[in-house]
């Protein structure tokens, strides 16, 4: 129940987004989304628990990756629609 809820919410959100196409949109919302994680996974690698700050340490290359892809992704996307827009002026 909570993941449909936050699938429509997400879905709401992109389809909120003023002057932008719906993949600028996901392609913004994913780096956002990684980089909040990134961070809250760089905070509990600096936990007094162990166990937290062992988990969290595991975690960080992994999500380090995925926030870098979620970043190309976003400046493919900016560098298309910048292409696109550059051929309709044409």
């Amino acid at each position: 129940m909570i993941a449909t809820m936050m699938k429509k919410a997400k879905a709401f959100v992109l389809s909120q987004r003023k002057g932008e196409s719906f993949d600028e949109a996901y392609a913004k919302s994913q780096v956002e989304a990684h980089e909040q994680t990134y961070q809250l996974y760089r905070q509990a690698a600096n936990s007094s628990e162990q166990s937290v700050r062992e988990f969290a340490e595991t975690q960080l290359e992994t999500l380090e990756h995925h926030l870098n892809m979620a970043r190309a992704l976003a400046t493919t996307v900016a560098q298309s629609r910048s292409t696109a827009q550059s051929a309709n002026e044409l």
